[in-house]
């Protein structure tokens, strides 16, 4: 089946600066054939985010230029609505004061999960956003 022509095909955007953890989170995402923008830092997220459709957002916190944290501000400021779900090495605990206020659907601790749990929870965000 061409996706390119599929009108309900969802697309994702991930987030992440760290090369190794992109790559091997781009190679799996192709596999199961999930549609997917790519951003190394926090201000290209912003970029990509004002001028495309994403059905949810793999967000790192820590990353270049703007944080995952100020990603997230913006976007409340901006009153743009997409389901995040932050994808760190930080534990929730250590940045639970900054994210007060700020709407996000789940959290992955990178260092705790497989690619393929991660696989497994885009693809659950993604079907229960077609309900």
């Amino acid at each position: 089946m061409d996706n390119t022509t599929d009108n309900n095909q969802k697309r994702i955007l991930i987030v992440e600066d760290d090369f190794f953890i992109m790559k091997i989170s781009r190679d799996k995402l192709k596999d199961e054939g999930i549609e997917f923008d790519e951003a190394q830092d926090g201000e290209n997220a912003l970029q990509l985010i004002k001028t495309n459709h994403y059905d949810l957002i793999l967000l790192d916190i820590v990353m270049p230029k703007k944080s995952g944290i100020e990603v997230m501000q913006t976007l409340k400021q901006l009153n743009i609505k997409v389901p995040v779900v932050i994808f760190s090495n930080m534990a929730q605990a250590d940045i639970k004061k900054d994210l007060v206020g700020l709407e996000y659907k789940g959290y992955f601790l990178k260092a705790s999960h497989t690619i393929d749990e991660m696989v497994g929870l885009v693809k659950s965000y993604l079907k229960e956003g077609e309900s």
